[in-house]
């Protein structure tokens, strides 16, 4: 799987409720989340929740996209981040 504009952290958010980004909002149609990050998991410096930029996550080969997918679905399910 490559990476497109969503960032890992947002995969498992979307996973468990495809309308969360709007849930998290403070006000209907904001660009970002009430904690600052937008509905592709970024914030207004284009880092993620691991902080991470989208380029950096589009340099990276494949196994470590899917290792970084995998660790943002572990992370969601076992509480270390906010849904």
């Amino acid at each position: 799987m490559s990476f497109g504009k969503y960032s890992p952290t947002v995969h498992p958010r979307y996973a468990a409720d495809e309308q969360w980004f709007e849930k998290n909002c403070a006000e209907p149609f904001a660009q970002y989340d009430k904690e600052g990050f937008d509905m592709y998991g970024y914030n207004a410096e284009g880092k993620d929740r691991n902080g991470i930029d989208e380029n950096e996550y589009l340099l990276m080969d494949e196994q470590d996209q899917e290792n970084a997918i995998e660790q943002a679905f572990i992370d969601f399910h076992n509480g270390r981040c906010s849904p």
